[in-house]
């Protein structure tokens, strides 16, 4: 699978991972919340094998990116991406995002518009009222607890079934993380009207 280096582009205080296979007009992928971009490496392959070039990329904070200082946001992480394809000199590609990447496609095809091609938005909802009342909870919970580790916690701990805990640092992250899905996004439906490109959304039943 997909067996690249990543390379680096500098976005404020942030160093942002992609990476970029073949030439032309790229697919853009964006993984969802905790994840990077392994998680599409079969459709990497298989995009790749057909002579089309990608450019998957490290959301802020996660995978090979690192953190930064600024507050962390959906509309920066998509200003992330935006940078990244400018470096590049790429200014047309299609886009795929998954989950919290579906709600970074949406920002993309509305804010650099005349740039995306086409997208397909997998899993995206446009505020935190799109998740159930079970998974917001259950996120509220997960971030207060991994918050608190952070804060309180050791190094080299086990849970009860004698598995690896988080490191505090690890927990803080994965803590902030889990908060901007009980935050954000809020984005305004009306303003999805300046998208100008073909667009699919796939939204599954049970999508969470």
């Amino acid at each position: 699978m997909f067996g690249y280096e990543p390379e680096f582009v500098v976005c404020g205080d942030a160093r942002i991972a992609y990476y970029d296979v073949g030439r032309g007009k790229p697919l853009v992928l964006l993984h969802g919340n905790g994840e990077e971009h392994g998680i599409f490496g079969p459709t990497i392959d298989a995009v790749t094998t057909t002579g089309r070039s990608v450019v998957a990329i490290d959301s802020r904070a996660q995978g090979e990116s690192t953190r930064g200082h600024a507050p962390l946001s959906y509309e920066l992480m998509a200003a992330d991406t935006r940078e990244v394809m400018m470096r590049l000199g790429v200014w047309q590609c299609h886009v795929l995002g998954f989950s919290d990447g579906a709600i970074l496609g949406l920002l993309l095809a509305r804010d650099w518009t005349p740039h995306v091609l086409t997208l397909t938005s997998v899993g995206a909802n446009l505020t935190p009222q799109g998740l159930s009342e079970e998974d917001q909870r259950w996120m509220e919970e997960a971030a207060a607890a991994n918050a608190a580790w952070a804060a309180h916690g050791h190094e080299g701990a086990f849970d009860a079934d004698g598995n690896a805990v988080p490191s505090p640092a690890q927990a803080g992250r994965i803590a902030e993380l889990l908060q901007l899905m009980v935050d954000q996004p809020q984005i305004e439906a009306a303003s999805l009207a300046r998208i100008s490109c073909p667009v699919t959304v796939v939204a599954g039943e049970l999508d969470c």
